[in-house]
């Protein structure tokens, strides 16, 4: 081979020579190597790097991707890595140990699974006669190792080709990829689910074990050169005590999906473990009718194919850029899957690490934007105009009361009012729980009506401690209450000082974690916005303050809004225009 042809190669498959010309699809989405020489078969082989950068976050290694690329390790090279190979791309020892160790495991259940690698039927051509001999007896022993399981790789193509051509939807997956050269999103949601149900036939509730996942993912990759195994599934992980990390793919979640249907319709007889939750289960259920307001809402958005995307934010929480811009593009591929009543926040916050950063709540607030553009600035911009209306409200209803601690208690909030427009929000905000007549909260059936006073429905929106110590305990003896009541813990607003004139922390509560903001209008903003992208409920006790500051502020009505008559009420007062509901 010349030096210039050697130049103009974009990549060099192994020490024989074999080049790999790069063919850059138009869409610019992913990679195609196609096979150039004297060979009786011309086979595209799909770029794996991707596959390979998957397992190394897999196996906490995330940090060696890039020596991994500058290397050319791909998925079709890594079974065949030798000692010095390994020690010279892992330097660490600690690290290679972790590295060998996994590696191992997988080598060992590629070998149990049929494996998938691209094997050429060729000639050596005269421009590689001149080779080293070294060189050429590598790579017989490698050409020796992958024809070794030649056999199972053909007989395992064959047999997804066969399931996609005996229906309609799998002969259109197949004129798809060679339309467009790769799979769309719905596309492999379609595959899967003729994969799944395959497997699952003449026995719904079938074990399915993770090694035959594996093994399906490879023969999806070997059928649609361009997708990544890695999209289909990654083997569960555990790096030690506390360091665990789930299997995931898009065949686990359409096994999940397919199971939750068959349960659904009786098909498989539901267990305790997808019953009801029990009082004691401390996780966030998702709001039916909020699920369904944002399921309307995320129809209007376009299709995305961000596949990549996800499994990248389900394993990465840096940079924080990529966080941002992936974030921003999966919106409605994640919130689909979080709309569904069996998600719970809990798992929903498990799947997406990078929500429990400092700075994860701004995620929430960017797909809040992205659902609902018209109301992102709404309370920035009504709050300011209605806070007059407000103060003049407190002031009628201290001249009206005949309740001596409500009528002690405005006086307190319109004495904090005067202390500056920090001041004056928090006690606004404050005072909407006095402005309103709230109503009994009905429990279960067997259980009586809790009707909270007006100190817990004002604590159910924001919670006032002394100090950043009483936080933690605040949120445990909040959790435990509820689970008393046999109700959630939904997110609510916790502000620290010595007193309401002296605040100098505010925190978002969102299940498990803690979100600091600025000021109170930016607590109450970013907790609204929370509560709506998650599909979680306002909670119990102050749900009428939040469907006012829904209604007064944020401008929004819904055909699932629950109505009270005391915001009603309350909004005539203030002359705020009744928004008319979504239909």
């Amino acid at each position: 081979m010349s030096t210039s042809s050697a130049a103009n190669s974009d990549y060099i498959y192994d020490s024989a020579a074999i080049v790999l010309n790069l063919d850059q699809s138009q869409d610019g989405e992913d990679r195609i190597y196609t096979l150039i020489g004297e060979t009786t078969d011309s086979m595209a082989v799909a770029a794996s790097d991707d596959d390979v950068a998957g397992y190394l976050r897999g196996w906490g290694l995330a940090n060696y991707i890039e020596t991994f690329r500058t290397n050319d390790v791909t998925l079709h090279s890594l079974p065949f890595l030798k000692d010095d190979m390994v020690r010279e791309l892992i330097p660490s020892i600690g690290h290679r140990a972790q590295f060998l160790s996994h590696w191992e495991k997988w080598k060992a259940s590629m070998h149990s699974a049929p494996t998938y690698l691209p094997i050429p039927n060729m000639e050596p051509s005269k421009s590689m006669e001149n080779t080293d001999a070294t060189e050429n007896h590598v790579t017989s022993e490698r050409t020796s190792e992958l024809m070794h399981h030649d056999s199972s790789h053909q007989d395992t193509r064959n047999a997804l080709l066969k399931l996609l051509n005996e229906t309609n939807d799998g002969k259109a997956l197949l004129a798809e990829e060679t339309t467009r050269g790769c799979l769309s999103s719905k596309g492999r949601s379609t595959l899967c689910k003729l994969i799944i149900r395959r497997e699952l036939q003449g026995d719904p509730t079938k074990r399915i074990s993770g090694d035959r996942l594996l093994a399906i993912s490879f023969e999806i990759k070997e059928v649609f050169r361009r997708e990544h195994a890695s999209t289909y599934y990654i083997p569960y992980q555990s790096y030690g005590v506390g360091l665990k990390s789930s299997a995931k793919g898009k065949l686990i979640n359409c096994l999940d999906n397919l199971r939750r249907e068959y349960r659904k319709s009786g098909l498989i007889a539901k267990s305790s473990r997808y019953s009801t939750p029990s009082p004691s289960r401390t996780e966030s259920p998702v709001c039916l009718s909020s699920a369904r307001q944002l399921r309307d809402r995320l129809a209007g958005l376009p299709e995305e194919d961000a596949d990549e995307q996800i499994l990248w934010l389900q394993n990465s929480s840096d940079p924080w850029q990529m966080v941002e811009v992936f974030w921003s593009l999966t919106t409605k591929a994640r919130l689909q899957s979080l709309s569904s009543e069996e998600m719970t926040i809990t798992e929903y916050f498990s799947k997406f690490p990078c929500l429990h950063k400092p700075s994860g709540y701004l995620l929430l607030l960017t797909d809040f934007s992205n659902i609902f553009p018209d109301h992102t600035e709404a309370l920035n911009k009504t709050f300011p105009l209605t806070r007059e209306r407000l103060l003049n409200t407190i002031k009628k209803r201290i001249d009206s009361s005949s309740v001596p601690d409500m009528k002690a208690n405005l006086k307190e909030l319109l004495k904090l009012a005067e202390g500056g427009e920090e001041h004056c929000n928090i006690a606004l905000f404050l005072s909407i729980a006095y402005l309103l007549n709230l109503s009994s909260v009905r429990r279960s059936k067997k259980s009586t009506t809790w009707r909270p006073s007006r100190l817990e429905s004002m604590e159910g929106f924001i919670t006032h401690v002394r100090s950043a110590a009483e936080v933690e305990e605040t949120i445990n003896r909040r959790r435990d209450k509820m689970a008393g009541l046999k109700l959630h813990l939904q997110p609510f607003i916790i502000i620290v000082g010595q007193t309401l004139s002296d605040i100098s922390s505010y925190y978002i509560i969102v299940d498990k974690t803690l979100y600091k903001v600025e000021n109170i209008l930016s607590a109450v903003d970013a907790c609204f916005k929370i509560i709506h992208v998650l599909n979680a409920e306002y909670p119990t006790e102050s749900k009428p303050i939040w469907m006012f500051i829904q209604l007064c502020f944020f401008e929004m009505s819904t055909k699932y809004d629950q109505t009270y008559t005391t915001v009603s009420t309350l909004l005539s007062e203030l002359e705020v225009r009744e928004q008319e509901r979504d239909k």
